[in-house]
């Protein structure tokens, strides 16, 4: 089958394959080894080349040139690092802080006013365009415009298709009990939730740029989206030292200019997205949606600017990069974006970087590629401040360097032949910081809220809505002395807020309690006297009949609910957990 792969052009030597196809460290499920991550076939050619570095043992290689690089410096020495000057930190004040506060960090007024803007006016100008061929009885006809406080509903909503998955959006509001879920209608009729996701917008389309024109922007529906995410994201939080660069795909099967194909990936076809993201937790900390190999790119000018011309993905790690430059961040990074070029003008500017590479790069040195090695055995060269490295395991793996020397560790390993094998500090650290995005990326996978849609831009607007809320769950881990709540129950505690805001929730009520009340079965209970206590018969205040300002007193409550409400059994034990305001 033909690829539909639009490859970027990332390097000079006409001998490297199709860079999409290389591993991923997703694909192949736990490994503690970089073979594992990005892997090359072992070369036969004969070695003429006997003093490289190898093992433990480092020899002192003679004085070879390739590409432009000597490769004959000394490969014990010690790497010259840069301090790192930053501080892993939440840059804004969290005293006080609800899960969805810090959600809503980047999901603030501002974006919420845009969207109902952009959204009501999609939808009189879909009205106007169609009103001689819609029908009379048409849903469409009985639209009205939206608020901000709807949409904050209609996003709970959409969120919390992701915790509670059924195959068809028309499920939710299903009456069959096997599928029932009453939260759903309570909140919002299905027709409605219909109608704000069919014209929910981001941008004007009468000022779309023309579909013929060579320098349109592809992504112009969401545009104001992607900017926004792309600012808050960087303004709330500093991340720590080690950085990784990677790329994760949205799953996208219909027509689409710049679908990306990724045989390894799970997804396989899909929108790509460039990510740079703290190696421990899995931040976002900026981001890049892939247009196409023939849209323009440019390292804006106010930049710092690198001091040789950049192929185009070396361009891409140069720009998720710039406001990180001369802070002592350490990245990493596979051999889709690995190059000497690329870490020579890294490292001049304070950003040592450590990532596998292809045999084929230009300038790597040849000498060390052709050279045989039993598994377990190792060779490096050293090139000024840069570390070339050859490992065999199960395959050759080559690496370069601008952080470590040629020291290796013994590590345990899961072999038939031996239990422990010497291994390069750059593979170890490399296996144990390039994670970054794959961490991201397997945190979000099982609340995947995403559906599929006629609509490309949707789809990518609820994986960065998702994202914020990965990354305000990473804000609230950070901030907080004991975090408790995983990333499920801080989602749980997110949609609960956006569901019932204050204007409908009671204020002697948890929010908690608004969801669990309405879902799930309640029986009522007779009221247990305490013991001690002077009444045999004790009663609770009925909770509906007091918010109607009415005196009343039940024996009965609901041992269901968290705070066992007492209620009346006649009519306001059914009201109380089938209706939101069962006080009107």
């Amino acid at each position: 089958m033909q690829q539909v792969h639009d490859m970027l052009d990332d390097s000079d030597d006409d001998n490297d394959v199709d860079l999409d196809l290389r591993c991923d460290s997703s694909d192949f499920g736990d490994s503690d080894d970089a073979s594992e991550r990005d892997v090359e076939p072992d070369t036969d050619d004969d070695s003429d080349v006997d003093d490289v570095g190898h093992s433990a043992h480092v020899k002192k290689a003679g004085a070879v040139s390739s590409g432009g690089f000597d490769w004959s410096g000394p490969v014990g020495r010690k790497p010259c690092l840069p301090a790192f000057t930053g501080e892993r930190k939440v840059l804004v004040p969290t005293d006080n802080f609800e899960p969805v506060n810090y959600f809503t960090l980047y999901l603030n007024d501002d974006l919420m006013n845009h969207l109902v803007v952009q959204t009501n006016l999609k939808a009189e100008q879909f009205l106007h365009s169609q009103r001689h061929t819609l029908k009379p009885n048409s849903r469409i006809r009985r639209w009205v415009p939206t608020t901000k406080e709807e949409l904050r509903k209609f996003f709970g909503l959409t969120l919390l298709m992701g915790l509670i998955r059924k195959p068809v959006i028309a499920m939710y509001w299903s009456q069959d009990p096997l599928y029932a879920t009453p939260l759903f209608g309570e909140i919002m009729s299905r027709n409605r939730y219909q109608l704000l996701l069919k014209f929910l917008h981001f941008n004007d389309n009468e000022k779309a740029p023309k579909a013929n024109d060579p320098e349109r922007d592809r992504l112009y529906k969401i545009r104001p989206l992607l900017d926004h995410m792309f600012e808050k994201f960087q303004e709330v939080y500093d991340l720590a030292q080690e950085v990784a660069i990677d790329e994760s795909l949205l799953l996208w099967k219909g027509r689409l200019l710049f679908k990306q194909y990724l045989p390894l990936k799970r997804s396989r076809f899909g929108v790509k997205l460039y990510k740079l993201c703290e190696s421990c937790t899995g931040y976002t900390y900026r981001f890049q949606v892939y247009a196409g190999k023939d849209s323009s790119f440019a390292i804006p000018a106010q930049a710092v600017q690198p001091g040789v011309d950049l192929s185009a993905t070396e361009k891409i790690v140069w720009y998720l990069m710039m406001p990180l430059l001369n802070k002592g961040h350490r990245l990493y990074a596979d051999n889709f974006y690995t190059s000497l070029q690329l870490f020579d003008q890294l490292h001049k500017n304070g950003t040592p970087a450590c990532g596998t590479i292809r045999s084929s790069r230009k300038g790597f040195p040849k000498q060390l590629v052709s050279k045989k090695q039993k598994p377990g055995e190792s060779s490096v060269l050293r090139s000024g401040h840069m570390l070339a490295v050859k490992f065999t395991d199960k395959k050759d793996i080559y690496m370069l360097s601008t952080i470590h020397d040629n020291s290796c560790e013994t590590v345990a390993v899961r072999r038939k032949s031996v239990s422990e094998m010497e291994k390069p500090k750059c593979i170890i650290d490399y296996n144990t910081y390039m994670g970054g995005v794959d961490i991201s990326d397997q945190l979000l996978e099982p609340y995947d809220a995403t559906r599929k849609t006629m609509a490309w831009y949707k789809k990518l607007a609820l994986y960065l809505f998702q994202l914020a809320l990965l990354n305000g769950h990473i804000l609230y881990k950070q901030s907080c002395t004991d975090p408790k709540l995983s990333l499920l129950e801080f989602t749980h505690d997110v949609v609960s807020d956006l569901l019932f805001g204050d204007a409908d929730v009671d204020e002697d009520e948890a929010k908690s309690e608004c969801v669990l009340r309405m879902t799930g079965r309640h029986f009522p209970s007779v009221i247990q006297p305490e013991p001690g206590a002077a009444k045999a018969r004790p009663t609770r205040r009925c909770r509906v009949c007091y918010k109607k300002q009415k005196r009343s007193e039940s024996r009965y409550c609901c041992t269901r609910c968290p705070s066992k409400p007492g209620l009346c059994v006649d009519t306001c034990f059914e009201l109380y957990h089938s209706k939101i305001k069962y006080w009107k």
